[in-house]
């Protein structure tokens, strides 16, 4: 059913990353609105106080177990200033961030370690009357099990508001001027590639549940890459905030088997960036000082907020830094022959918040992108530590899941006595596929070797014929990825590995522009949505009422 809103009708395109959103309308060349994705939120206490500011671990991965509380209230400005503006402190808040920092998917339930919405999954919903009854009884058991404070919420809560914020952020003035409302506008998502079935089916329901929006699609965000680089075949490499995902795409189609994720990303480069600044400020004022962010410069007494937050700033400015420092340097390059050679840059000089000015060796430039690429000890050794980070935490959530997927199998078993057991089959128990257990969604590998080794890996775990068009695209995207040659050393290597058995293929990169490459996902989608022709692949809501949110797993492939 093709979706006939009129010509007037203009689809909002909405990207959503763990560090930014990018929202703008259908056609144009650069989101409306893009602001950060992690907010500030205060929890409603039952019982005892959950909110923790000292763990810095914590508030990178949003993950601790003990945060069960339902969000009371969100902040969107929590950056330049204390949240109690009066008291200058923190207290009662942390951050949050609707990205989940292991999957890099977009999260469907408050609690990231508690399957909250294994009731809410629909991945094996039947939309039969008889199932439609199930359904409305297993609504009654989540209520339930919500008295007897099992924390179990039927309804994504804080998602709602906090897509409304975000849509409506910077495109309130245009709806209003066309006399235009969100319920009254088609929405395109772009996705993760690897999102599994039952979070598409989720986020649709969202959408058309609590968004009212007319018609819906979700993309996969290597697609859109290529749309924006005006191919449908290549490996397209994502160089995000929490780290790199190359996937390869032939013929608009994304192939499941050839994705591979690496942990190196914008964060870790901050991370280092972060550590450099901050042994240049004790070789210059002293042991015991370090950078200081620019809400600590305009206090009067020079008093740190809680440790998330004041965390948080830092690395804000040591993301303002890689982007004006960091250089990559040529293939072949080892640090210590650079040293050793003399063959240096000159000095950059480069101005903290408070004043203080530093000078940066071209070495140092060169090292923050050596990440990826690197083959020293050094920078494999970091590599395989972020790796080895990742996939404990990952088993860590893994088994809070399953734990508490037992706790409401058990807890459900009594509820569900004088329910027939078709009903129990079809909306009592519980998913393999609930975002949040282990098996949420299929495994992506993690690898801990240089990109352009990935890249190449990934074009060769796809068909023979595939491997040369693929390779042929090499697409780059992400904001990552836009540091100063980044597109030829990417190219030369991935020459010097291909070549060595198939001297033949032609390796091409295609990097666009420094402001288009950042928001690669959300240009494509946004030239997608303005083709005449898109009007018949939307999902509408009254298909939506007729087959069910699984018709997006058919209508968006």
């Amino acid at each position: 059913i093709p979706y006939l809103g009129g010509d007037d009708v203009t689809s909002i395109v909405a990207d959503f990353g763990h560090y930014s959103t990018k929202i703008g309308f259908a056609g144009e060349d650069s989101p409306r609105a893009r602001f950060r994705s992690e907010v500030a939120v205060q929890r409603k206490a039952q019982g005892q106080q959950t909110t923790k500011n000292n763990s810095s671990d914590d508030s990178c991965n949003n993950r601790s177990s003990d945060r069960k509380d339902p969000i009371s209230s969100i902040q969107y400005d929590f950056m330049s200033r204390p949240l109690n503006f009066k008291a200058e402190t923190d207290d009662g808040w942390e951050p949050f961030n609707p990205i989940d920092p292991l999957s890099g998917l977009l999260r469907m339930c408050d609690d990231p370690d508690h399957p909250s919405n294994i009731m809410f999954s629909s991945s094996k919903r039947n939309y039969s009357e008889s199932s439609r009854k199930a359904s409305h009884k297993s609504e009654m058991i989540n209520k339930d099990i919500n008295k007897n404070n099992m924390e179990i919420k039927n309804n994504p809560s804080f998602l709602p508001p906090l897509w409304t914020h975000m849509m409506s952020h910077g495109l309130t003035t245009s709806l209003l001027s066309n006399s235009k409302k969100l319920s009254s506008t088609p929405i395109l998502i772009a996705e993760k590639s690897y999102n599994p079935p039952s979070i598409r089916q989720q986020m649709t329901e969202i959408l058309f549940e609590y968004m009212d929006a007319p018609a819906v699609f979700l993309a996969r965000d290597a697609v859109l890459s290529c749309y924006a680089c005006g191919r449908t075949t290549g490996v397209v490499v994502d160089v995000g905030h929490l780290g790199s995902t190359v996937t390869p795409v032939f013929d608009g189609f994304v192939e499941q088997q050839g994705i591979i994720r690496s942990p190196i990303g914008a964060a870790a480069m901050d991370e280092h960036v972060l550590q450099r600044l901050d042994k240049h400020v004790v070789a210059k004022l002293g042991r015991g000082k370090e950078c200081m962010p620019l809400y600590q410069v305009r206090s009067k007494d020079k008093n740190k907020r809680a440790d998330v937050f004041h965390r948080l700033t830092r690395l804000n400015v040591a993301t303002a830094a890689r982007e004006e420092l960091a250089l990559t340097p040529d293939i072949g390059y080892d640090a210590q022959e650079h040293v050793n050679s003399g063959r240096r840059l000159p000095k950059y000089p480069y101005q903290l918040p408070d004043g203080t000015l530093i000078d940066i060796e071209s070495e140092e430039r060169y090292n923050i992108t050596e990440l990826f690429f690197g083959r020293d000890d050094g920078n494999t050794h970091v590599r395989e530590e972020y790796c080895f980070r990742h996939n404990k935490q990952s088993e860590a959530a893994a088994l809070a899941a399953e734990n508490s997927v037992d706790s409401i199998k058990s807890t459900k078993n009594g509820i569900n006595s004088n329910i027939s057991k078709e009903t129990n089959s079809a909306s009592s128990q519980p998913s393999s596929s609930a975002p949040g257990s282990a098996n949420s969604f299929s495994p992506v590998p993690m690898s801990s070797h240089p990109l352009p080794n990935i890249i190449c890996d990934s074009a060769f775990l796809c068909d023979r014929d595939q491997q040369a068009q693929l390779l042929g695209n090499v697409i780059l995207s992400g904001g990552g990825s836009c540091s100063e040659y980044f597109p030829d050393r990417i190219r030369e290597e991935v020459e010097g590995i291909i070549h060595t058995h198939t001297p033949g293929w032609k390796v091409k990169v295609l990097a666009p522009p420094i402001p288009e490459r950042s928001v690669g996902a959300w240009l494509g989608g946004s030239i997608l949505a303005s083709l005449g022709s898109f009007n018949e692949m939307w999902m509408t809501k009254k298909e939506y009422e007729e087959v069910g949110s699984a018709l997006v797993n058919r209508k968006c492939p």
